[in-house]
C-alpha cells in the first residue's frame, strides 16, 4: 500500500462489490474530460512506463527482479524471467475509501486499487494514481513510483495480494498497531527508496552524482525497520 496503513479495509474490501472502472489506454481515451486532459493523462502514464523501465534497467533497482513493465491497449503488466503478472489499475469506491484514510492506492492481487479524487468525475483520468490530492495531473515520476511500490507488493505477494495475505497484513496492522514499520510494506517502501535515488540521480549534474550514488549505497546497506533492501542485483551494482 503506497501512505498509511487501514486498520480495518479487511472488512471493506469484503464489501466492495461493484461499479469498479479498469483503467487502461481506451478507457482514458473515451473519458468524458476535455480531449486535452486525456491526452495528457495518456501522456503522463506512457512516459511514467518508460521511466519505471529504465529504472528497472538501472543499478538502483536492489529489490524487485530483473523486469520490465510492458504497457499496451489492455494496461500495465510486469514482465519477469518466471512468467507475466498483471498490474491492472481498478477505481472503485474501496479505492475512495482507501483515499479518504491518506492512502494514493493498496496493492491486490491483480495490480492495483485507486479512488476517485474529491470533486472528480471520471475515474479513469481523476483517479489518485494520475491526480493529487488538489486533482491536479500528477507527475509521471510520481506515477512511476506508484507503480513500482504495488508492483514489488504484487511480485513478493506481500500485503493484501490475496485473501490470507490480506488477512494476516490486517491482523498485524490492528495487533502489532504497525504502520509504516508493518513487514509487508519494507520491500515496497525499499523500491520506493532506489526509486526516489535513481529519480534524484537523473536530474543531478555529473559532480553531485558520484555523492549521490554514495548515499544511495549506504542508505540500501541500512536494513532499517522502515525498508528491506534486496534480494538485489546478481551482481555487486556499479555506478552508473
Amino acid at each position: 500500500m503506497a501512505g498509511r496503513i487501514l486498520p480495518w479495509g479487511a472488512l471493506a474490501a469484503v464489501l466492495a462489490v461493484s461499479c469498479t472502472t479498469v483503467v487502461t489506454p481506451a478507457s482514458i481515451r473515451e473519458a468524458e474530460a476535455a480531449p486535452e486532459r486525456r491526452a495528457a493523462t495518456l501522456a503522463a502514464w506512457t512516459e511514467a512506463v518508460e521511466l519505471a523501465n529504465e529504472f528497472l534497467a538501472s543499478p538502483f533497482r536492489r529489490t524487485l527482479p530483473p523486469s520490465s513493465v510492458e504497457f499496451g491497449a489492455d494496461g500495465m503488466a510486469l514482465r519477469l524471467p518466471r512468467g507475466r503478472l498483471p498490474l491492472e489499475v481498478h477505481s472503485n469506491w474501496y479505492g475512495d475509501l482507501v483515499n479518504g484514510f491518506g492512502f494514493v492506492a493498496q496493492e491486490r492481487d491483480y495490480g492495483m486499487v485507486v479512488g476517485l479524487r474529491e470533486g472528480g468525475r471520471d475515474r479513469s483520468i481523476e483517479n489518485s494514481l494520475f491526480a493529487g490530492e488538489d486533482g491536479r495531473p500528477a507527475p509521471s515520476h510520481a506515477i512511476a513510483e506508484i507503480v513500482l511500490h504495488e508492483a514489488t507488493h504484487v511480485v513478493f505477494r506481500e500485503g493484501t495480494v490475496g485473501f490470507w495475505n490480506g488477512l494476516a497484513f490486517y491482523l498485524e496492522a490492528v495487533f502489532l498497531l504497525r504502520a509504516v514499520e508493518h513487514s509487508a510494506e519494507r520491500r515496497p517502501y525499499a523500491t520506493s527508496h532506489e526509486f526516489q535515488f535513481f529519480w534524484m540521480w537523473r536530474g543531478a549534474g555529473e559532480s553531485e552524482r558520484p555523492a549521490l550514488w554514495r548515499a544511495f549505497l549506504e542508505h540500501a546497506a541500512d536494513q532499517s525497520r522502515h525498508c528491506r533492501h534486496g534480494p538485489g542485483p546478481e551482481a555487486a551494482p556499479t555506478p552508473p
